[in-house]
């Protein structure tokens, strides 16, 4: 048992010192240059029932330092006054906003199809209409599309109220920011966030958008990316400035869940192997943290259990602090501890979840209707 809970241990330390390379291979500084030879850009926002915070997004962006692109709000069927509220943007002096209404379909992979095909911009950007950026998002965002780019995902994060409850989200979120982050400096892109992402207009296209995935609720960060990673292998980067990160805010701890069993499900439909392949090894190294652990220290065990643990908690914080810092969340050690304790029950809740329970959305449930829109995305190649 002892043997077993070493050679995890071993690969799970390996792991996190490899992850760790990968986020600093990303975040180096690189030289501020000129948004992809002045590509026009639009801002793609898929909403629904937003009208709490469409405002003070739609208000953000007329303070961007970037001079040259156009926001495309999209509204997935709301029934509350969030398209009414976008229309008081119409005519603002700093971009062009066009509001588009979803008819007959639904979700946020076909609203934000909708919007990719009615953009002007060779550049899309996307964020979630429940976001808050700084002045210079769309500048540094879209500095990052060298040469050979195609796709580039940003940092998000939890607002940082002194709430326990929010402080524990903020610092889980950054984890999986972070994990993300580190994957594609590594040149596996496995992970991203709508709420922070940029692409080619084009390579949507060439890739097909979200054909092939659209029944699957969630994934319409990952399977993208994913899909312009085969196509255009090491095309897709991370945007290395911080001030570049967008910040959402915290939520129910029942929505939580819901939301993180939505994301859990999607893993098993990616296109790549690497994407399952890591749930599970992260799913099997929180199992067996709470079963090697607990039956290695009962049958006479101590020391070898507790170094193990120890080297767990030094190796896990060289990473987050990193992480979280770039992020702009505040460390707790309260926090961190908190989540040493709890981190691999939450895990594998959530992942025996996101096999049996149906994920909601907005108070619509996630089944498997598709939402394909082919032929469109044919006509716009």
């Amino acid at each position: 048992m002892l043997i077993a809970l070493t050679t995890i241990a071993s690969l799970y330390f390996f792991f996190l010192l490899i992850l760790r390379k990968g986020w600093k291979r990303v975040v180096q500084p690189r030289t501020l240059r000129p948004s992809d030879h002045h590509a026009f850009v639009t801002v793609v926002i898929a909403a629904r029932n937003e009208a709490a915070n469409i405002a003070k997004l739609l208000g953000d962006l007329e303070h961007q330092t970037a001079g040259d692109f156009e926001v495309v709000v999209v509204d997935d069927h709301s029934d509350d006054d969030t398209a009414t509220i976008a229309r008081t943007f119409l005519g603002n002096p700093t971009y062009r906003l066009e509001i588009l209404s979803m008819n007959g379909t639904s979700g946020k992979k076909a609203a934000v199809t909708a919007g990719v095909l009615s953009a002007r911009g060779s550049v899309i950007l996307t964020t979630d209409a429940d976001c808050r950026l700084g002045p210079r998002w769309i500048e540094h965002v879209t500095s990052s599309f060298e040469p050979g780019i195609k796709f580039v995902s940003g940092g998000v994060r939890i607002g940082t109220a002194q709430s326990i409850g929010t402080r524990l989200q903020a610092a889980e979120f950054a984890s999986l920011v972070g994990a993300g982050a580190s994957a594609i400096g590594l040149g596996y892109p496995v992970m991203c966030n709508g709420a922070n992402m940029a692409f080619t207009r084009e390579a949507f296209l060439e890739v097909g958008g979200y054909a092939g995935n659209a029944h699957i609720p969630s994934g319409d960060d990952v399977f993208l990316l994913q899909k312009i990673h085969a196509r255009y292998p090491g095309s897709a980067t991370f945007c290395p400035h911080s001030d570049a990160v967008v910040e959402t805010a915290a939520v129910s701890w029942g929505h939580f869940l819901n939301q993180r069993v939505r994301w859990g499900a999607k893993w098993k439909q990616a296109d790549s192997f690497t994407t399952p392949a890591l749930a599970l090894f992260v799913g099997f190294v929180h199992l067996s943290w709470l079963v090697l652990v607990p039956v290695a220290i009962l049958s006479g065990s101590v020391v070898e259990p507790v170094l193990l643990l120890l080297g767990k908690v030094v190796v896990e914080m060289l990473y987050l602090r990193d992480v979280q810092r770039f992020l702009g969340v505040k460390w707790s050690w309260g926090v961190f501890f908190i989540l040493q304790v709890t981190y691999s029950i939450y895990v594998v809740t959530v992942g025996v979840l996101a096999n049996f329970k149906k994920p909601a959305w907005k108070g619509r449930k996630m089944g498997r209707t598709p939402v394909e829109m082919r032929s469109r995305l044919a006509d716009n190649s």
